[in-house]
């Protein structure tokens, strides 16, 4: 289905409740569309160059956009997340790459997350993940879904995943070498760390340049807008920045930097899903 672009008058500024008097960073929505393409969004990030939008239309689905055309219009890749036909990835949350350590795609059903192993390559050249699964593994250890993202730990690569509920969150890090082998998150080894979380995690987004991670929240379950910003230290994750958005009252789903100022956010809503818009990210 083709996305249809519709504009608002939304014009936003908003500036974080900083915890951390170095670290203060705002946003300002300039413009915000409809993608129908993705049915109910579900998350966004950025692999090679290209904006991926993704979530659970008719069928899972993950649409693939140049950053250079923004707002997207036409798909220059689109992946039915099917098998034989089949919606595998039914309510997809979470979808992360890494040119050496391979491609995750998280799955929520019923509150039990299940992480595939993608090769992302076939999944694109096909158009679905006929034979592009290379490993299921059941996010055992998760509570309420999955929703795996890249992070750098201690100069590791690790793959993060946060619960969604309203207490007893767990931000968890695994490790994907072996993630990638396994058919549960619980069987040792898999786990490197986890840390204590805030509530409403619907998923990840690593700024590798600053060494921080964004948790996107729900402000309630189910609603609202919240950007937490924090460093991942020994025994706890330190919260450096909030950004509530009181403007916005769906569901947010996703969001990503572009890494040349700005920013796209993903909510859940049959129209106005996609926000595009400017940040200012100071140096910690």
């Amino acid at each position: 289905m083709r996305s249809i672009a519709i504009t608002l008058p939304v014009a936003l500024l908003v500036t974080g409740c900083a915890r951390h008097h170095h670290f203060q960073p705002s946003l300002n929505i300039t413009e915000t569309m409809t993608d129908s393409s993705i049915g109910a969004g579900q998350g966004d990030t950025v692999i090679d160059n290209m904006l991926v939008l993704y979530g659970d239309a008719e069928t899972g689905v993950a649409q693939f956009y140049a950053m250079d055309a923004l707002p997207p219009s036409e798909p220059v890749h689109t992946i039915r997340l099917t098998k034989d036909g089949i919606d595998l990835i039914q309510h997809p949350t979470g979808f992360t790459h890494h040119p050496e350590l391979g491609t995750y795609i998280g799955n929520t059903v019923n509150s039990v997350g299940t992480i595939f192993s993608v090769d992302l390559d076939k999944a694109i050249a096909e158009g679905d993940l006929d034979n592009a699964i290379t490993r299921i593994t059941d996010d055992d250890l998760a509570v309420n879904g999955t929703r795996p993202e890249f992070v750098r730990y201690e100069d590791q690569w690790l793959i993060a995943t946060a619960d969604y509920g309203d207490t007893d969150n767990q931000l968890r890090l695994y490790n994907p070498a072996i993630l990638s082998k396994r058919t549960r998150t619980s069987i040792d080894k898999i786990l490197v760390k986890s840390f204590p979380c805030p509530p409403f995690v619907q998923t990840l987004e690593w700024i590798d340049d600053l060494g921080v991670l964004v948790l996107v929240q729900n402000q309630t379950k189910g609603q609202g807008y919240r950007l937490t910003f924090c460093t991942l230290e020994e025994s706890s994750l330190n919260q450096l920045a909030v950004i509530d958005l009181n403007e916005l009252a769906d569901e947010l789903e996703g969001f990503v930097v572009l890494g040349d100022g700005r920013f796209v956010m993903v909510s859940s809503s049959p129209e106005g899903n996609v926000h595009l818009g400017e940040i200012k990210l100071p140096r910690r």
